[in-house]
């Protein structure tokens, strides 16, 4: 079975470079889709939050932010972007965890939940469990916001076909609604890399219907 982690000494070794590419980035212009419709500021959890992009604009926003990378260059990186903003570990807390375990935030539920573009990077295999544990971390009435990328595979960080088709399938038996908020079709990757595309996700728990 491949490993959940395979990817990530691709990201310890590029880090620097990575962190220069992602931040190029505000976190506006690339959740323009979704970013209008989160709730009242709470707690977030950021799974796979790199070099801290959307971990730190949502800390500055009023979330208290809960950040796991599994790559020390990339969360070293993010650390000392924190301190520079002046943000404590109330606003925002760095882990070193990763799908599917996700152990370091036992007990705790969120509003927000974000996982962009690391669903990829799980194989078939683990993709049930790490799915199952995202949505026992999810308030209930938060939201997991997902978001999917079509595109090559990377011999030096592995990746894994994903569909929109494959998240139905796992939350229908735990009663979720899951949401296209993209258009109906793929978007350009905002990096102009031609040949990979993005599709955005949001999944909630159904709401009980009184009779």
């Amino acid at each position: 079975m491949p490993s959940p982690l395979a990817s990530v000494p691709y990201y310890e070794k590029h880090a620097a470079r990575l962190a220069e590419s992602y931040d190029m980035l505000a976190f506006e212009q690339l959740h323009n889709d979704w970013a209008s419709r989160l709730p009242t500021p709470g707690k977030a959890l950021d799974v796979g939050a790199g070099t801290g992009r959307d971990a730190l604009w949502l800390a500055l926003h009023g979330w208290q932010v809960t950040a796991v990378e599994p790559a020390d260059a990339m969360r070293e990186l993010a650390a000392r972007k924190t301190l520079a903003l002046g943000l404590d570990d109330d606003a925002l807390s760095w882990h070193n965890d990763a799908l599917p375990a996700l152990s370091s935030v036992q007990g705790q539920h969120y509003q927000l939940v974000l996982l962009s573009a690391v669903w990829m990077h799980l194989s078939v295999a683990h993709r049930p469990a790490a799915f199952k544990r995202l949505i026992e971390l999810l308030d209930e009435d938060g939201m997991l916001v997902m978001t999917l990328r079509d595109g090559p595979n990377e011999c030096q960080r592995p990746m894994y076909p994903v569909s929109k088709e494959e998240i139905i399938s796992l939350g229908r038996p735990m009663g979720l609604q899951v949401e296209v908020v993209s258009g109906r079709g793929k978007q350009p990757d905002l990096l102009k890399r031609p040949d990979v595309r993005w599709q955005t996700l949001i999944i909630k728990r159904e709401a009980l219907r009184l009779v």
